[in-house]
């Protein structure tokens, strides 16, 4: 019960949970609202696919959807747009010179950047980022020009082989703020486990909005991290989706 009301992260909370109804159910104990109320009881909604064979079952999708008719677009960049955007967005945060997160030139992420504290330390600074911003267009203000100005330095949120400037634009202007929000701040909970477990796919529909994709081929399943992120976004209505993939047999 201690780790359930006081867990480092998800990761152990999840396991406490598990564990914990393991128990209750073999010895026939009185279950607890704590223990059921962690429960990863969501499904997410499938779509079952027969694509033609392809080095790359995430590609296949992407193209799958690519060729539907109404121009749709889709990408396959996993875990950078996100942690890439939050990356730009609190740069200033990240490189803060505060006492031990700096020792020699050559870092690329501060020393505590995995640390419980890592936000706490920097309250202040994160304070004002999210007082500068109220919708998606001031945080393309901010990134955009952040881009400009850091392209190509090394950051442990950003990606820049996975990232477009393009295409975070064209996000944006699609996913919801209160959603850009929300995943922000699950993130910067954990940023050792949080920054994984992203869908493969951001899908942009002709007739507006976006989903979130997982995808899966033959013989594979969700991850841990995977699921804790889809029960995630159910409860904060981000729309997501598990595309599982069959391969057409000629």
């Amino acid at each position: 019960m201690r780790i359930i009301e006081q867990p480092i992260n998800e990761e152990e909370l999840q396991f406490a949970s598990m564990f914990g109804g393991r128990l209750i159910k073999r010895h026939g104990f009185e279950a607890q609202e704590s223990i059921e109320s962690v429960a990863i009881s969501h499904q997410p909604e499938i779509v079952e696919l027969s694509l033609a064979p392809h080095g790359s079952v995430e590609l296949a999708v992407a193209e799958y959807y690519d060729s539907l008719d109404g121009a749709d677009s889709c990408y396959y960049v996993e875990n950078s747009i996100f942690n890439g955007v939050l990356g730009l967005l609190i740069w200033e945060a990240v490189f803060a010179q505060l006492p031990g997160a700096f020792y020699n030139p050559f870092q690329y992420r501060p020393a505590d950047f995995y640390e419980h504290d890592f936000c706490d330390r920097r309250k202040d600074l994160l304070a004002q980022t999210w007082a500068s911003i109220s919708n998606t267009d001031d945080i393309w203000r901010i990134v955009s020009k952040r881009w400009a100005q850091k392209m190509g330095l090394m950051n442990p949120l950003v990606n820049w082989q996975g990232l477009d400037l393009d295409l975070i634009e064209l996000a944006l202007g699609r996913i919801d703020y209160p959603h850009w929000i929300a995943i922000f701040k699950r993130i910067l909970r954990d940023l050792r486990n949080n920054r994984s477990g992203f869908p493969d796919l951001v899908r942009f529909p002709p007739a507006g909005g976006y989903c979130l994709i997982e995808v899966k081929g033959p013989g594979d399943s969700l991850q841990k991290n995977q699921r804790r992120w889809m029960q995630y976004f159910h409860e904060h209505e981000i729309p997501h989706q598990l595309a599982r993939v069959t391969w057409q047999t000629r």
